[in-house]
């Protein structure tokens, strides 16, 4: 539908997902990362250090997002579109 949707992130705060990334988070590939931890045992040791693959995922995809935008926007001679 063309929505940018937010979601809270403990490290980035508020991220921004464009449809695109949205539609790719809604594949079941990606929805199976939600029982992988991303932080192996250690939230035996430490019990609030959870962390799954898909939160792990959801930031990568904002800095990829900021990378874009910052390159499309100081390196102009490159062409870099929104697409």
């Amino acid at each position: 539908n063309g929505a940018y949707s937010r979601t809270n992130d403990d490290i980035h705060n508020s991220i921004e997902l464009d449809p695109l990334t949205l539609a790719f988070l809604d594949t079941p590939h990606m929805q199976r990362l939600r029982g992988l931890n991303q932080l192996g045992l250690s939230n035996y040791v430490y019990i609030p250090a959870t962390h799954t693959r898909f939160e792990h995922s959801l930031g990568v995809a904002h800095l990829a997002q900021t990378l874009c935008s910052n390159l499309r926007r100081r390196q102009p001679k490159l062409n870099i579109t929104a697409k």
